[in-house]
């Protein structure tokens, strides 16, 4: 109490008369505190029209119904939705983004808004998680090759040099584009690196499939002679037709003469299980890799192939080595649900994700005001007489 007495009184962000003011903001503030003003709306809405729409938009998001500040375009344009657009396509990962959180896919697809580029280095990282992820695909990719080239099964023992000769060179090429911030950095997710494919040689030896296409694309040009393959087209329940492009990271070959499709997530494996078909439509890659694949071997001259397994691979120390599979093709919910998704977007209907666990790593969570607008679509889907999102309800009730 002494101190505070000695000191006196403490000044405020507001100076303590309008003589002191430095700028138009001071001036507003200690206007508001004298109460000289005692209408506001007015005049700030006349000399600051964006404050003006602003409120707007924070009444509009107030109310229990969707609006244009929601994600719900009032005029949607036929161009929107992929089956009606000439020439158009898509991919696993904008399908799934739309059945994760409609309003990250309107952010990212339709206004093409992308988080401002990281510029400052990183004094603790040499790679981002996309760059390692492609490093480790490219060691990967390269290894895999000189398998298939030599035809002999891998196993630890044999193939460990190779392994480690193909990680040192990707590695190299990386960091003559990539400067590390420092040795100590780079010496550590080197290690890693290291570690990782240690993990992917005990995985391919215990699996024992012969792996026979390797970064297949279809409907993208591929860098290698002869890879490129038609885009998959898909035939709707509505229709239309659904164009899909993408790359298969690989196709295995099993000893009874099936085969395996298989994407590499070099990340962690939260929100991936052996449970559900297509989760929503959070997971579509597995089911469209799968079409794809079959048309990709009957290009090859592979009559009638029979694909058993399609799924996604963690061959890094983080993801354990674990395989998260389907073991069926349910073409009819597939189709389903893309029709689902297109209809959504057609609609203009982009109101963000009711699960919170789908903003867990999101990069947009600023502008899309989580967790208000999260709670709002949560309680949205949740009102059975808010028939306007009858089907996003269909979907969401999809496993």
């Amino acid at each position: 109490s002494r101190l505070q007495q000695e000191l006196g009184p403490v000044p405020g962000y507001s100076p303590c008369g309008r003589e002191f003011c430095l700028d138009e903001q001071e001036w507003w503030i200690r206007q508001i505190l004298d109460r000289r003003t005692r209408n506001l709306e007015p005049v700030l809405e006349r000399l600051y029209p964006g404050l003006k729409q602003g409120m707007a938009a924070y009444l509009a998001r107030s109310k229990a119904e969707i609006s244009e500040y929601d994600g719900l375009l009032l005029a949607p344009h036929e161009g929107l939705d992929p089956r009606v657009t000439p020439g158009a396509h898509t991919s696993s990962s904008r399908l799934e983004t739309m059945a994760r959180c409609p309003y990250l896919y309107f952010l990212q697809n339709v206004l093409d808004v992308n988080p401002p580029p990281e510029n400052l280095p990183q004094e603790d990282r040499w790679l981002d998680p996309r760059e390692r992820g492609g490093l480790l695909h490219q060691i990967y990719q390269d290894f895999m090759d000189r398998v298939i080239e030599d035809g002999i099964p891998v196993t630890e023992a044999t193939h460990r040099e190779r392994m480690e000769q193909t990680a040192k060179q990707v590695i190299g090429e990386y960091r003559g584009h990539i400067t590390p911030p420092s040795e100590a950095v780079f010496t550590s997710e080197v290690d890693q690196i290291h570690r990782d494919c240690r993990v992917f040689l005990k995985c391919e030896e215990n699996r024992g499939l012969q792996a026979v296409c390797l970064e297949v694309p279809f409907g993208r040009r591929g860098t290698r002679p002869g890879s490129d393959a038609p885009p998959l087209i898909i035939n709707l329940p509505s229709g239309r037709q659904l164009t899909v492009k993408g790359v298969i990271d690989r196709i295995d070959q099993t000893t009874d003469g099936c085969y395996e499709v298989w994407d590499y997530k070099t990340g962690s494996t939260f929100g991936y299980s052996q449970n559900g078909y297509l989760k929503q439509g959070r997971q579509l890659q597995h089911a469209l890799y799968r079409l794809a694949a079959a048309g990709i071997l009957e290009q090859k001259g592979v009559a009638n192939p029979r694909i058993a397994v399609s799924g996604y691979y963690f061959p890094t120390e983080k993801g354990q080595g674990l395989t998260f599979y389907r073991t069926t093709g349910e073409a009819d919910i597939l189709c389903q649900v893309l029709d689902l998704l297109c209809d959504l977007m057609a609609g203009g209907q982009f109101l963000a994700t009711g699960k919170k666990d789908d903003c867990t790593y999101c990069d947009y969570r600023e502008v899309c005001r989580y967790p208000e607008a999260t709670a709002k679509a949560e309680k949205l889907l949740k009102d059975l007489n808010y028939t306007e999102l009858s089907r996003r309800r269909e979907l969401e009730g999809i496993e």
